[in-house]
């Protein structure tokens, strides 16, 4: 799913570098799920972790930017929160009239079926501001 993710996003080499990694057995991998309308509440609503989604758009540049910031802060916190991918060029209404998306990249956070707005991330950041933005969403959702 990262490797399909990558190439989505238009990060050819680094879709490459993650097969190549994958083939020899080396860490990295799977760590993002892309999601669709009928797995959003299942994988995200649902989850027992606090979950962490990015919108994105297959063209969006910033997207592309974000996309491999993305998966290294996944990388490290897996045990902790449940990471995955909405492209909302191919459900855009759903994005748009469901979960409130009129522009990305944007990182939504949700916990036990809920999310607080005002958490969301919306265009390119820093990574150190997403990872600390994850970090202290995961610790708001332990002590809930």
């Amino acid at each position: 799913m990262a490797l399909e993710f990558l190439k989505k996003t238009g990060l050819a080499s680094l879709a490459l570098a993650v097969s190549v990694s994958a083939v020899s057995g080396d860490v990295g991998g799977n760590h993002v799920e892309e999601l669709t309308p009928k797995t959003f509440d299942g994988q995200v609503l649902q989850n027992e972790k606090p979950a962490a989604v990015m919108f994105y758009a297959d063209g969006c540049p910033y997207c592309r930017q974000m996309t491999p910031r993305f998966e290294r802060i996944c990388a490290e916190l897996k045990a902790q929160i449940y990471c995955a991918a909405y492209n909302t060029d191919h459900e855009h209404d759903t994005a748009s009239q469901t979960y409130g998306i009129d522009g990305v990249p944007q990182f939504g956070f949700f916990n036990g079926g809920e999310t607080d707005r005002s958490a969301w991330i919306e265009g390119a950041v820093p990574e150190n501001v997403l990872r600390s933005r994850m970090r202290s969403f995961i610790a708001d959702a332990s002590e809930e």
